[in-house]
């Protein structure tokens, strides 16, 4: 196999069996890629809709389970620490239904059954409410990709 790509998993794997696995699976110059979409913690919508989930959600330890733009992780899993890394810009509208939706279906939010439930779907919609314009709300986001061999 030439390439294994893992996209919006990282952060699910046992990243030393996920490693060993493409040893066993790629050829001898085969490559890795780890590619996901994530949130530009430079936007005030964005640190906002960490602050509501932090406050509500015990299970949340940041979005893509707290997987940063720190190099560490990345150090340990590629070959040598070395990756190319690559981002693109990839910005996500929604109207309040898909905003509700995307941040109701993480799997650190509130389910309905739970306490808070009412008062974390209501912190989400005045945040639709504050940063949306004609009933879109923009999210600024990027995808990134690191590539390299393990």
């Amino acid at each position: 196999m030439d390439l294994v790509i893992a996209a919006q998993a990282f952060h699910w794997f046992d990243q030393e069996k996920f490693k060993l696995e493409c040893k066993r699976i790629l050829k001898q110059d085969g490559k890795v890629a780890l590619v996901w979409n994530n949130r530009d913690f430079s936007s005030p919508l964005i640190k906002e809709n960490a602050e509501i989930f932090k406050k509500y959600c015990p299970n949340f330890y940041g979005f893509s389970g707290g997987i940063g733009d720190g190099e560490e992780i990345f150090n340990q899993f590629f070959l040598f620490g070395q990756y190319e890394l690559k981002w693109f810009p990839n910005d996500l509208v929604m109207d309040l239904e898909g905003f509700l939706g995307r941040n109701l279906s993480a799997s650190y939010s509130l389910k309905e059954s739970e306490k808070e439930y009412k008062f974390f779907v209501e912190a989400i919609g005045n945040l639709f409410v504050k940063y949306s314009h004609n009933g879109k709300i923009v999210m600024p986001n990027f995808t990134r990709s690191y590539l390299g061999q393990v």
